[in-house]
C-alpha cells in the first residue's frame, strides 16, 4: 500500500509538470537584443571603487512576438570597471559600470553586453585637459578648483544588448 502511495505521488507531481510545460511556449531572444536599463537611485562615483556590484533594473518591457520575455523592474546586475574621483584643476571625475547580467520569465540568467557610464567621453577628457592648460596660464588659481563629481542621477537610460541567443519559455 505504501509503494502504491509513493508511486501515485510520484505520477501526480510528473504529470502536474508536464501539463505545465505543455501550456509554456518558447521564444527565441536574438544575439544583440536590446535591453535599455535604468537605476533607480542616485550612484556617487565618490562612493564606489572598480569592482564594486552596482544594481540597475530593465527599464521597460522585452518582448518577443507579442510575448514578455525579460520583465520591465528585474533587476541587472552591473561591477564598476573603472571610477576616479574629481579632481584640482577642474578636472571631472569618471565612472564606468559593466552591465553584466539579468534575468528572463523563466528564470534563466542573461549576460548583457554594455556599459552605464559618466564623464568617459574622448572629447570631454581632451576638453578637460586643454582647458586645464589655458587656465593655468591666464590664472593659477585655477589649480584650487574642483571638478565635477561623476555621479549618475536616478531614471538615467542605459543601451544594453543580450550578449547571446537564448530560449526563453513563457507560461
Amino acid at each position: 500500500m505504501r509503494r502504491f502511495n509513493v508511486l501515485f505521488m510520484v505520477v501526480f507531481f510528473m504529470s502536474a509538470v508536464l501539463v505545465e510545460n505543455l501550456h509554456a511556449k518558447t521564444f527565441t531572444v536574438d544575439e544583440g537584443t536590446l535591453i535599455k536599463v535604468t537605476n533607480y537611485d542616485l550612484i556617487k562615483a565618490d562612493r564606489l571603487d572598480d569592482g564594486a556590484i552596482v544594481n540597475f533594473a530593465v527599464a521597460e518591457d522585452v518582448v518577443v512576438d507579442d510575448a514578455v520575455v525579460i520583465k520591465k523592474g528585474t533587476k541587472v546586475k552591473g561591477k564598476v570597471s573603472f571610477v576616479s574621483k574629481e579632481a584640482s584643476m577642474g578636472m571631472h571625475g569618471m565612472i564606468a559600470i559593466c552591465l553584466i547580467s539579468t534575468n528572463a520569465v523563466d528564470g534563466q540568467t542573461i549576460s548583457l553586453i554594455g556599459n552605464a557610464q559618466k564623464g568617459l567621453s574622448t572629447g570631454e577628457a581632451v576638453d578637460s585637459g586643454m582647458k586645464s592648460g589655458c587656465m593655468m596660464a591666464i590664472c593659477p588659481l585655477f589649480m584650487f578648483q574642483k571638478g565635477e563629481s561623476a555621479d549618475i542621477a536616478p531614471s538615467s537610460i542605459f543601451r544594453s544588448r543580450t550578449a547571446k541567443e537564448y530560449k526563453i519559455k513563457v507560461k
